[in-house]
């Protein structure tokens, strides 16, 4: 080809309005001349690197976990059982609790005991004045042991007056309690006492307030029997033998025994 040729063509490249390929140059460099005869350069092409078939395949295949999510779902399930749990356990607790509650009590097997409103009063019970000499009496250095039936009489108390209010003390000497006949023996029971609820004594002694009765026995038998308000007694013994002599004093309706052994040989 000719350049007139060439220059025709150029020509009719031109005037067609396509864009042409400069003559000499490599074709990759996209270099375009236009019609007023300036080059234009669009530079290289840019090559865009393709990923590889498998990579794309095996992306598509397995597609990324969301873990997070799955981790999330667990704890709420944790915390719906564990809620129920404690809702169940609390209803049980309360049906348990209400049952102890609104249960009626077991009835008692116990008898009812009936108690007397009007006690025994230890006022109404008769007590003896007359003391227990059922044990022997030591006056003085001789041991005496004195029946009951050979005292006085017993003075009940009266019904209203109250037991242990007062007790009398019997104190009975005999002087001498051991000799040879005929002996003269004085006895004496004045030192007798009466002690009140609040502690406190009274002495019969001299104020003739206190009542005695003396008695002398010989083989459990009364032999004599003398009675004053002094508490003084004088007898004289004239046989031989052993004699028992008791004494029974009261003031008021306190009274109290004693006795001694009389020897006389």
């Amino acid at each position: 080809m000719t350049d007139k040729n060439a220059g025709e063509a150029k020509d009719s490249n031109v005037q067609s309005g396509q864009k042409g390929v400069a003559v000499g140059r490599d074709a990759s460099k996209n270099v375009f001349i236009t019609g007023d005869g300036h080059t234009i350069n669009m530079g290289e092409p840019k090559i865009q690197s393709a990923k590889p078939e498998h990579t794309k395949r095996t992306s598509r295949k397995h597609p990324k976990k969301n873990k997070p999510k799955r981790k999330l779902n667990i704890a709420v399930v944790v915390a719906l059982i564990s809620l129920v749990g404690v809702i169940i356990t609390a209803l049980l607790t309360s049906s348990l609790i209400d049952r102890l509650l609104l249960s009626p009590p077991a009835p008692s097997s116990t008898p009812t005991v009936h108690v007397s409103e009007t006690p025994t009063s230890p006022e109404a019970i008769p007590a003896s004045e007359t003391p227990n000499l059922s044990q022997p009496i030591l006056v003085g250095d001789t041991p005496v042991i004195i029946p009951t039936d050979m005292l006085a009489p017993t003075i009940a108390a009266s019904p209203t007056q109250k037991m242990a209010e007062q007790k009398m003390t019997v104190m009975f000497f005999g002087n001498p309690l051991d000799g040879k006949a005929p002996m003269r023996v004085n006895f004496n029971a004045r030192e007798s006492f009466v002690t009140l609820p609040d502690n406190s004594t009274i002495l019969c002694g001299t104020t003739r307030l206190c009542h005695y009765t003396f008695k002398i026995l010989v083989d459990g038998k009364v032999v004599e029997e003398y009675e004053n308000k002094d508490g003084l007694y004088s007898h004289v013994f004239g046989k031989r033998g052993q004699y028992t002599v008791t004494v029974f004093v009261c003031r008021g309706k306190t009274c109290g025994g004693s006795g001694v052994m009389v020897n006389v040989r």
